[in-house]
């Protein structure tokens, strides 16, 4: 579920906490299926699921991993006063912001991970 954040217009991924438990729950369930004997006409099929819900689940932990520095750091550089102390690291957090907003909006507009 992805909220826009009232404050600064970015959408945000949020409350993911059931999303992670099927996901965990079908990695689990794979993983069991692959280590079955009757597993083996169907193992490339299920070595290929794994590695897609296995990708799903990295991409989101590095989402809300972004999003916590991301919304960490865009306070702190959104002020004048440390635009004028540290003019070289705002630049560099300015195309980083703007960068990060253009992603997050093509995650917003596209919600099919498969």
């Amino acid at each position: 579920e992805f909220l826009t954040a009232e404050r600064n217009g970015v959408p945000l991924l949020r409350g993911i906490d059931e999303i992670q438990t099927v996901l965990d729950d079908h990695i689990s369930k794979t993983q069991a299926i692959r280590s079955s004997p009757f597993c083996k006409p169907f193992e490339e099929e299920v070595h290929a699921w794994e590695a897609t819900l296995m990708y799903i689940q990295d991409f989101i932990d590095q989402v809300i991993a972004l999003q916590r520095s991301w919304m960490a750091l865009e306070p702190i550089f959104a002020s004048d006063d440390i635009k004028r102390q540290l003019p070289q690291e705002s630049e560099s957090f300015a195309r980083i912001d703007s960068n990060f907003r253009m992603r997050m909006a093509q995650v917003d507009s596209n919600k099919n991970c498969i």
